[in-house]
């Protein structure tokens, strides 16, 4: 992160700790910390491989699509979205 302030949390192109998992190369564009732990912001760099296993998560997640497709189940629901689509799943 170039900085962050009290009010303020700035992260330029390129930069960001970034996280490599098996299906996956995770950069973190915003921990949350200036908003109280509210939320946080990932960029998600992935390629088309098998999808990882179902799971639930005790947050809610947005996913905004830039480039390419995801297929995104929450609960019996399945969406794809593709460039310029988000999404909004609930906690759980």
């Amino acid at each position: 992160m170039t900085g962050m302030t009290e009010n303020t949390e700035l992260c330029r192109m390129g930069e960001g700790r970034r996280l490599t998992l098996p299906d996956a190369t995770v950069t973190a564009l915003s921990t949350g910390a200036h908003a109280g732990g509210a939320y946080e912001l990932f960029l998600v760099e992935a390629p088309r491989t098998e999808p990882p296993p179902l799971h639930a998560e005790p947050w809610a997640k947005s996913y905004h699509v830039l480039t390419g497709r995801i297929l995104v189940r929450a609960g019996t629901e399945v969406h794809e979205l593709a460039g310029g689509d988000t999404i909004t799943v609930a906690a759980g």
